[in-house]
């Protein structure tokens, strides 16, 4: 299926016979079935013609995809929040909020940092494929939390606002002097993940990679 060339848009029949296959391979022990399968939830929701058509497999999907952005490896992780973005324009406001509770609490995870790095990059995926409205409804507690007193809450929230540079490009623009005083503090602050998480934070431009900083006019 990851070798196939759709040549029409993605419609309910087929939908029927995709999801069954891709929840499959995101139940697999394999690193690499599981990416790719979460690869072809990404490029199939792409494809469908109509995003209602996605609704009636988001109850099969979403919680399969909301374990798989915690998985050990870095690129499962990074594979399963890209299609659990492009789930976001199949889901009504109900299922979105209450798929962007539970990102935000486990962000806050004290257990692991690999799900509250988890959680962060499905979150900035999230918010990079909805409309800026909702960035803005749940800034101020991102910003709030990148200055909690416990770092590991400090780590999992600049590491979502890190994503966001990439995830929601320029639409991020008029928000960076905002955003990037929290970035800079973070560079020396006294945990290391958090020190590493700020330097990441980077943003698309020209066809390259450049330094956050330099989106400042």
């Amino acid at each position: 299926m990851i070798e196939t060339t759709f040549v029409n848009a993605v419609d309910a029949p087929s939908l029927a016979l995709l999801v069954p296959v891709v929840q499959r391979g995101l139940k697999h022990r394999s690193t690499d079935l599981k990416k790719k399968a979460a690869t072809i939830v990404g490029n199939m929701c792409n494809l469908v013609a109509e995003s209602k058509d996605v609704s009636p497999y988001l109850n099969d999907l979403v919680p399969i995809l909301k374990s798989t952005i915690l998985d050990p490896s870095p690129e499962v992780r990074s594979q399963a929040s890209q299609a659990l973005g492009s789930l976001v324009k199949s889901m009504d406001e109900a299922q979105y909020e209450e798929l962007e509770r539970y990102l935000l609490f486990t962000m806050k995870s004290d257990s692991s940092m690999v799900e509250r790095q988890g959680a962060a990059q499905g979150m900035g995926e999230m918010l990079g494929a909805s409309p800026v409205t909702r960035f803005e409804a749940v800034l101020d507690e991102l910003m709030l939390q990148c200055g909690s007193r416990l770092p590991h809450i400090r780590e999992g929230y600049i590491a979502c606002m890190a994503c966001l540079p990439v995830s929601m490009g320029d639409a991020l623009e008029p928000f960076i002097p905002k955003i990037l005083p929290t970035i800079l503090s973070g560079l020396s602050d006294e945990m290391e993940a958090v020190r590493e998480v700020c330097s990441l934070a980077r943003h698309p431009l020209n066809g390259g990679i450049v330094p956050l900083t330099l989106r400042i006019r």
